[in-house]
C-alpha cells in the first residue's frame, strides 16, 4: 500500500512544490529588497505609503526579471498603504508578493505569498486574496 493513500497528496506535485518554494522565497526576498531600495532612493517617495508611489517604485526596477518567481512568472505585487511605515518600518507591511505556484496560475491552492515589512523583514501573508 502506498504511504500517501488517504491523504490526497500527489507525491510528484508535492516534490515540485518543494523545489519551487525555496527558490521562490529567495527571489521574493531579492525582489522586496530591490523594491524597498527603489522606494527609499527618492526622499519624496520615502515619506509616503508605498502604495502611493507604486508607479515610481516599479519604474525604478531596471530588470523586470527581479520581480518574478522561480518559474519566471511575475509576482502579483501589493504595496502597503499604511503611512506609519515611515516611522515604524519594522512593524508595517511594505509589500506582499504573490507567486502563482508551480501550476503558473494565480488564485489556486499552490500559490505562495510573501509579506515584507519596511525594514525588509519577512512576515506572514495569505496566498489567496
Amino acid at each position: 500500500m502506498r504511504a500517501d493513500t488517504g491523504r490526497g497528496e500527489n507525491p510528484m506535485r508535492r516534490a515540485l512544490a518543494e523545489e519551487y518554494v525555496g527558490p521562490t522565497e529567495a527571489k521574493a526576498r531579492a525582489a522586496a529588497a530591490a523594491l524597498i531600495e527603489a522606494w527609499t532612493r527618492d526622499a519624496a517617495q520615502a515619506v509616503i505609503a508605498p502604495a502611493s508611489s507604486r508607479d515610481a517604485i516599479l519604474a525604478a526596477i531596471a530588470d523586470a526579471r527581479v520581480l518574478a518567481d522561480a518559474a519566471d512568472k511575475p509576482f502579483e505585487i501589493e504595496f502597503g498603504e499604511d503611512p506609519a511605515i515611515v516611522d515604524r518600518p519594522g512593524e508595517v507591511v511594505f509589500v506582499v508578493l504573490r507567486a502563482a505556484g508551480p501550476d503558473g496560475l494565480h488564485g489556486t491552492r499552490d500559490d505562495r505569498a510573501f509579506s515584507f515589512r519596511g525594514d525588509g523583514s519577512m512576515g506572514e501573508a495569505k496566498a489567496s486574496r
